[in-house]
């Protein structure tokens, strides 16, 4: 769809940092994967990404796991009450 060809375009492009926001709970296993596909690639070319999740999302063990996982390359993440 043109809204994932658009965020393509955009990570294939950055250079040095992304930044996102992920409101809700946790996020879907699909969604997962994604994001872990498009953090490698970022994280292969050396770009920070850092991203701020919803506090309630400390309790979805799939999200926790995709966390720690990218949590060992250049990503920061924090939660917050509200976003």
């Amino acid at each position: 769809n043109r809204i994932n060809a658009s965020i393509e375009l955009a990570l294939s492009e950055c250079q040095s940092e992304v930044l996102t926001i992920q409101p809700g709970g946790g996020r879907s296993e699909v969604a997962l994967n994604i994001a872990m596909e498009r953090g490698n690639m970022l994280m292969q070319r050396g770009v920070a990404m850092r991203t701020l999740y919803q506090h309630t999302v400390r309790h979805s063990q799939g999200t926790l796991n995709y966390v720690a996982r990218m949590a060992e390359s250049k990503m920061e993440i924090r939660t917050l009450e509200e976003l």
